[in-house]
């Protein structure tokens, strides 16, 4: 029986997700949010302070009068005494004191002069100038300014609000993809699910929450995650866009985990058409899809023709050497992977090896795609019948996948896999036994009994001489008391 222990590596995920542009997404913010695209600079202290606009330092006799003009007014105000009224008092308008309306009108006449000097004003000083107005008795008129100053102030707190906002989506945005590429999935999740509360119909987030939907295992999430994100850019930007392109690609990848391998090859096949159509023959986007088609079409165990597409994306990455160091090591993993069951032990080691040296200049030790090469390098070494060396690397795979997945995911589920068919093949069912029925439960859990990978590991743990249909009831009970303890789940 085949080892199917293999599928895209994470990097693979991170590319499209470092496709989609930054500088897009901030020119897409401000656009949204009624400001000039073209401004897609962080904003400084200026840019927030729309309420309260600071005037520059070459006009700092403009600012020392205005700072003396309010404090005198709002001085003022505090020398009004407080309104009172006696018993059968006739109500009526009552008038400023003359010392209180003099000063006010040698006030205003301050302020005229300032309106006058073509120069920026604060936009308080219209509070200012209907508090001078009321301690001057024109009621009327300070009514009106004041008025006037409490609708330009609402707009203003609008506008701060819609920048602040756009500050916030961008941020969240910004600490989503640090999280994702730690790796650190949940709390990249966290993140860009916050950002997608400020803009629920942004398609590079639904993406980006979809990639960590596929690194959590929850597949028909992120399959509904991506579909959304494609509707929203074809209704919005047409199908002829880069963006478009990575999320029909990001959906051929969901595919593929789900097992359905011929609609992952339609999608990635229209994906490079897109692709095609946009950039010349040598962009790291037309290998990646070269790439992604090759390891479909070795889940199809067409490994020759799968070989031929793992060529082609580590040809066109080659030549663009500088901007793609780590999908160069994907394709040599990849290579790998297919010339083991192509017979080609020691050739899949060799270009296991130059990934090995590629990933680790350029991530942290507990990268998952730093367990995907440790994992295809025990399978080369198991089928080199050097078991020892094998298990050796399948354990470190497996520590990485723990503690960056958890011990139930997928990922994890894979090397048990290997583990298992490496006691196997020495004869060592018993200790293989523990491992196949874990990735048994755990893919019965996340992919379905259906999936190819789930029925392959239920005649495994026939294999190692165990009882599949006890298991399989086994896990169904699982599931039925997580349903319930976990009703919203």
């Amino acid at each position: 029986m085949g080892i199917l222990d293999w599928i895209k590596t994470p990097i693979e995920v991170i590319t499209w997700i470092k496709g989609y542009s930054k500088k897009k997404a901030r020119q897409q913010a401000l656009e949204d949010f009624g400001h000039d695209p073209d401004d897609a600079d962080p904003p400084d202290r200026h840019d927030l302070n729309v309420a309260e606009k600071h005037l520059s330092d070459d006009h700092s006799d403009l600012k020392k009068d205005i700072q003396s003009l309010r404090g005198e007014i709002r001085s003022l105000r505090e020398k009004d005494p407080p309104k009172t009224i006696s018993a059968g008092e006739q109500l009526a308008p009552i008038k400023p004191e003359p010392k209180i309306k003099e000063e006010a009108q040698s006030l205003l006449a301050r302020l005229d002069k300032l309106k006058q000097s073509g120069e920026e004003l604060p936009l308080s000083l219209g509070l200012d100038e209907g508090m001078a107005l009321v301690s001057g008795g024109e009621y009327d008129k300070a009514i009106e300014k004041i008025d006037d100053y409490l609708g330009k102030i609402e707009d203003a707190a609008v506008q701060m609000q819609a920048r602040v906002d756009e500050e916030r989506f961008l941020a969240l945005s910004a600490k989503g993809d640090a999280y994702y590429n730690k790796p650190e999935y949940k709390k990249a999740l966290a993140s860009y699910m916050d950002a997608n509360k400020l803009k629920p119909d942004y398609p590079g987030i639904l993406n980006n929450i979809g990639m960590c939907n596929i690194q959590e295992a929850k597949y028909e999430q992120a399959k509904s995650n991506l579909e959304e994100a494609a509707n929203i850019e074809s209704r919005i930007n047409g199908e002829k866009t880069t963006d478009y392109a990575i999320f029909i690609n990001n959906i051929g990848t969901i595919l593929k985990e789900l097992g359905d391998y011929d609609a992952s090859l339609k999608y990635y096949q229209k994906a490079l058409r897109l692709f095609s159509a946009i950039y010349d023959e040598q962009h790291s986007y037309i290998a990646g899809v070269y790439n992604n088609i090759g390891s479909t079409l070795y889940h199809k165990q067409d490994y020759n023709e799968a070989l031929e597409n793992h060529y082609k994306a580590l040809q066109i990455d080659l030549e663009i050497r500088e901007e793609s160091p780590p999908d160069i090591a994907r394709d040599y993993s990849n290579i790998g992977t297919t010339l083991i069951y192509l017979g080609d032990s020691i050739g899949a080691l060799d270009n296991f090896r130059k990934a090995l040296k590629i990933y680790m200049e350029v991530f942290e030790e507990n990268h998952p795609a730093i367990a995907t090469v440790y994992n295809g390098m025990g399978l080369a070494l198991k089928n080199k019948r050097e078991s020892k060396k094998a298990l050796e690397y399948y354990q470190k795979a497996l520590k990485i996948n723990t503690d960056v997945f958890g011990e139930y995911h997928p990922m994890v589920a894979r090397v048990f896999n290997n583990i298992a068919h490496l006691y196997h093949s020495i004869g060592k069912l018993v200790e293989g036994l523990p491992y196949i029925i874990k990735t048994y439960k755990t893919r019965f859990k996340f992919l379905g009994p259906d999936h190819p990978d789930t029925k392959n590991s239920k005649l495994g743990i026939e294999m190692c001489g165990g009882d599949p249909d006890a298991v399989e009831r086994e896990v169904r009970e699982e599931m039925e008391r997580e349903a319930k303890d976990n009703p919203k789940k």
